[in-house]
């Protein structure tokens, strides 16, 4: 990872972990960048490590709970969310976009964020989309 990706990132992590205290362990860094050993590389490659994963994973399923035919279901709108950092020039390679278009086929979102502001957005509408939900579902029923 680039230094100024690696700011980027820090500056992210730092500032959700503050913001959300709630969360601040469920958001993981994914380690796949960096110039490695080669035979540190390979060992990692062997223990599964995946080119094009993107940078962060926040372990944070969001959802909406319902009830039906006297059973609570759980219905999720996304498993877990997926950020690929990037500096406004940093360039998405093809293993990258391979993952940001597999990650929602399987039940993720899938994010790139290129600035500060962008994450802050990015986690806000994530984290919001179990509040919004719920509202629109109550509007519905009127």
């Amino acid at each position: 990872m680039r230094q100024d990706e690696h700011e980027l990132q820090k500056a992210c992590v730092n500032w959700f972990g503050y913001q959300y205290p709630q969360y601040k362990d469920l958001l993981i860094a994914i380690p796949n960048g960096g110039k490695r050993h080669v035979k540190t590389a390979a060992k990692l490659k062997a223990e599964g490590v995946k080119a094009g994963v993107p940078d962060l994973f926040l372990a944070a399923p969001v959802g909406y709970k319902v009830e039906a035919n006297g059973r609570k279901i759980i219905e999720h709108l996304s498993a877990g969310f997926w950020i690929e950092m990037k500096t406004e020039k940093g360039v998405v390679r093809d293993s990258q976009k391979k993952y940001l278009n597999l990650l929602p086929e399987v039940g993720y979102q899938a994010v790139i964020c290129r600035s500060f502001e962008e994450f802050k957005k990015e986690i806000e509408l994530y984290l919001n989309q179990k509040r919004k939900k719920d509202a629109s579902k109550e509007t519905h029923k009127s």
